[in-house]
């Protein structure tokens, strides 16, 4: 009986990190164990030393096993500032590193412009029937812990026993913690999942997304009661 020939299912992954999520996923079928593999088509992350990881691991995944050339391994393992750029110069003339360019994007979501978001999306998965999206919107601003620290005044302001600098210090964490554009982001991602339709999408969980509330102005509550 002839094996099936493998299924490549494409995976879009959204505030990628340094790819620890299609990571994962590309690793399955790694070992030709499984008829479905996983393939990486698009990456975005807009945090630079971690996008170049993602770009990097990129690369690596486009070779088979044992095979990864052996100026990565000097580019990773290298302390010399000089050296280190010179084994990325030599890596940058391999056809892979193109591919890696295309694949890791680094741009940000909420700031990149909308049609060529949406295009390279598109671009990305070439009409494939079934894919998976990835991604976990960031937890600063949703996470219990990040919301305690980030909003209280800190031990520095409590220690002065001033109520007058505590309450300008609470007025000014509570502001720049609800003006962060980072509340929105998850936006971003259920746009995706609702334009594109993913076979599957997976969604960090994060303690306290669901109780996360931003206190609406005066003048949004007028559009919404007009």
């Amino acid at each position: 009986m002839n094996q099936d020939p493998t299924i490549n299912i494409p995976v879009i992954d959204l505030f990628a990190g340094p790819g620890g999520l299609s990571e994962g996923f590309s690793r399955h079928g790694w070992f030709n164990d499984s008829c479905v593999s996983f393939r990486v088509k698009l990456s975005i992350e807009k945090d630079t030393p971690a996008w170049k990881t993602l770009r990097l691991r990129s690369f690596t995944r486009q070779f088979p096993e044992g095979q990864i050339p052996e100026v990565y391994y000097s580019y990773i393992e290298s302390t010399d500032k000089n050296k280190k750029s010179d084994y990325l110069k030599a890596l940058q003339e391999y056809p892979e590193w193109k591919y890696a360019e295309d694949e890791a994007w680094h741009a940000e979501l909420g700031v990149v412009d909308t049609e060529l978001l949406h295009r390279r999306i598109s671009e990305a998965l070439d009409n494939a029937k079934h894919w998976v999206l990835l991604g976990g919107p960031p937890c600063q601003v949703y996470s219990q812990a990040g919301r305690s620290r980030r909003l209280g005044p800190g031990n520095k302001v409590r220690a002065l026993q001033d109520p007058v600098v505590f309450e300008q210090e609470r007025q000014k964490k509570h502001t720049e913690f609800y003006d962060d554009v980072r509340h929105q982001l998850y936006r971003e991602y259920l746009e995706i999942v609702a334009i594109h339709q993913p076979s599957i999408f997976v969604m960090e969980n994060v303690a306290g997304i669901l109780s996360a509330k931003i206190p609406v102005s005066d003048e949004v509550k007028n559009v919404e009661e007009g």
